[in-house]
C-alpha cells in the first residue's frame, strides 16, 4: 500500500495554552505535532501510559522471585501447596487485570476526545497492587522455606 503524499496545508489558531497542550501530548506519545493532530483527525484512539516501564519492571521482579522460590524448592525438596496455590491465585488475578487493561486501551473509543487518564491510572494502580501482593506472598514463601 502506497503512502499518500500530503500536499495540503491547514492553518489553525490556538491560544498559547492550547498550543502547549497539543505539543505536550504529542511529546508524550513520541510523535510530531503534525502526526498527533493527524491521529486526532482520523479519530484514532490516543492513550498515554506513563507507567508502563514501571509495570514491566514489577512483572520482571515477579519472575525473579518465582525463580528464587524454585531454587528453594529444589534445595529443600519441599514447598507448601498452600503457598503455591496462593501465588497461583494472585498471578491469575494479575493476569486478568492486565488483560482488562489491554482490552481497555485497545478498544475503539466512542468519544475519541474523552480523557481516560484517570481510568488508566486506576487500572494500573490495581495491577501494581496485585503485583505487590504477589511479591509479598513470594517473600513469605522464601522466609518459610529459606
Amino acid at each position: 500500500m502506497e503512502k499518500e503524499t500530503k500536499t495540503e496545508r491547514l492553518q489553525l489558531r490556538l491560544t498559547p495554552m492550547e498550543k502547549r497542550n497539543v505539543a505536550y501530548h504529542a511529546q508524550l506519545m513520541n510523535v510530531s505535532v503534525n502526526e498527533y493532530i493527524s491521529l486526532l483527525i482520523r479519530r484514532k484512539r490516543i492513550v498515554i501510559c506513563e507507567n508502563i516501564p514501571e509495570l514491566i519492571y514489577q512483572i520482571q521482579k515477579i519472575g525473579n522471585n518465582i525463580n528464587q522460590i524454585a531454587a528453594v524448592a529444589n534445595t529443600n525438596q519441599y514447598i507448601s501447596i498452600n503457598n503455591v496455590s496462593e501465588v497461583e491465585r494472585l498471578m491469575k488475578e494479575c493476569y486478568n487485570l492486565l488483560n482488562g487493561f489491554i482490552d481497555f486501551i485497545s478498544e475503539p473509543e466512542k468519544n475519541y476526545l474523552q480523557n481516560d487518564t484517570s481510568k488508566i491510572s486506576d487500572q494500573l494502580e490495581s495491577i501494581f497492587s496485585s503485583i505487590q501482593m504477589i511479591n509479598k506472598q513470594i517473600a513469605e514463601i522464601r522466609e518459610q522455606n529459606g
